[in-house]
């Protein structure tokens, strides 16, 4: 996904990145798996070393990368006329609404399993519009809540929303995507939907802790507790679940 954070090519680059051609003749230094701190390396290495990391590593904790991500997304998001704004924040101002709330429904890897029924993120829609969750209090009149979800336009379990009819619902959904361009299409229309809105509801998993981490206005609540550990950014406050 480099070239949402500004690496167009090799040797063109948008932001605070360098290009992979400005760095040849530099110092390069390998990092394999057993690697652990860093910061040591840095402070042995002279300025204007390279580390090359040798293996495909996550963690989980954004710590403060969070804010690199953040400035370089909308600094390369900015270039595009189009993207000026979200797609649900117009939607949200076709229905003369003037608070965009994004709900990230994530239907799972793999066999589209239901990790989390809509019943649930309805809940916490629930307490936003009644004051009740973190940092989130939205009139429901005013609101306009954009679904995303990979599932059929016909599922209908995925209409939970409609019962909030003092607000409008848009809903953008659609099987998973096999074709490589409107997979990007999607993947670049969802997280400008979910970095502008005012309050984004998060699914598990770590689509949506970017989504999150490049949120930049607004609160993004975690629906489930044990989560806050991949969404330690300060816009991400846990909330928690009715049992049904």
């Amino acid at each position: 996904m480099g070239f949402l954070f500004g690496c167009q090519t090799s040797a063109s680059v948008k932001g605070d990145v360098a290009s992979y051609d400005s760095i040849h003749g530099l110092n390069i230094v390998d990092v394999g798996e057993g690697f652990n701190d860093l910061s040591e390396e840095v402070v042995r290495n002279p300025i204007g070393t390279v580390y090359r990391m040798n293996f495909c590593g996550i963690t989980e904790p954004w710590g403060d990368s969070y804010k690199w991500f953040r400035n370089q997304y909308h600094t390369v998001r900015l270039y595009d006329i189009h993207r000026r704004q979200s797609a649900c924040q117009v939607a949200a101002s076709a229905h003369g609404k003037s608070k965009s709330v994004v709900v990230h429904v994530r239907r799972g890897d793999g066999g589209g399993n239901l990790l989390m029924p809509s019943r649930k993120f309805a809940d916490v829609l629930d307490k936003v519009f009644r004051c009740d969750a973190p940092s989130a209090c939205v009139n429901e009149s005013e609101a306009h809540i954009s679904i995303l979800a990979e599932t059929s336009e016909t599922d209908p379990e995925i209409r939970e929303f409609d019962k909030y009819t003092k607000a409008a619902v848009t809903y953008f959904l659609g099987n998973p995507e096999r074709d490589r361009g409107r997979s990007i299409e999607r993947l670049v229309r969802d997280l400008d939907c979910m970095s502008l809105s005012d309050v984004f509801v998060m699914s598990s998993g770590s689509f949506s802790s970017l989504g999150a981490a490049l949120q930049s206005n607004g609160v993004s609540l975690v629906t489930k507790a044990n989560e806050t550990y991949r969404n330690d950014v300060p816009n991400a406050k846990p909330v928690s679940l009715i049992d049904h």
